[in-house]
């Protein structure tokens, strides 16, 4: 995995040495949403990069709206995924619409943030927001979304277009597998 890593880095990094500089830069997410009609739950990996020559530690806010139909998230996880020397993550503070977190790396390095979280439904509207790409000033290289529901869950309204779809053991999956993403709304999905 580390060797993985390091080359990962050979080919993203060294090529986006001028976006980002001094910060970290954030390239990659492969989520996957589960939605059962009364939660909605994430895991998901998110990709960072240090491409300077100096260490960095940067917080980040990880918004989650919230409102009376979609209480705020509980059960929040965060981790990095085999870590190279020097490479934490952290949880610093959470509240009704997000959380703060830090992360840590080493100059020259990529890390792989696991993070996930449940959130109690109320109402027939499941979101996550993905327009926060936008602060970082550059679409995501790679972004692949995973929805799964029940089978027999009606989907009024996707955000996303045009999912490959296919129904296994009972339930069904979305998936959206996108290059150079830069979003255009957040991910909503209606349902009954």
């Amino acid at each position: 995995m580390k060797l993985l890593l390091s080359s990962l880095f050979t080919l993203v990094c060294l090529g986006l040495m001028a976006i980002g500089s001094g910060s970290l830069n954030f390239f990659q997410e492969d989520l996957e949403f589960r939605l059962d009609g009364k939660t909605f739950r994430l895991s998901g990996d998110y990709w960072f990069c240090n491409n300077t020559d100096r260490d960095v530690v940067q917080q980040l806010y990880f918004p989650i709206p919230s409102d009376s139909l979609a209480l705020p998230a509980d059960k929040i996880k965060l981790k990095l995924i085999d870590p190279l020397k020097g490479q934490k993550a952290r949880l610093l503070s959470v509240n009704s619409q997000g959380f703060w977190f830090e992360v840590s790396l080493p100059a020259q390095t990529i890390a792989i943030c696991h993070i996930a979280y449940r959130q109690r439904l109320y109402g027939n509207v499941a979101r996550y927001v993905l327009m926060s790409t936008h602060s970082w000033g550059k679409p995501l290289e790679y972004a692949k979304y995973t929805l799964i529901t029940s089978r027999r869950m009606q989907l009024q309204h996707l955000s996303l277009e045009e999912p490959v779809t296919c129904v296994k053991g009972g339930k069904r999956y979305y998936r959206w597998e996108i290059l150079n993403f830069m979003p255009e709304a957040d991910f909503r999905v209606d349902f009954r």
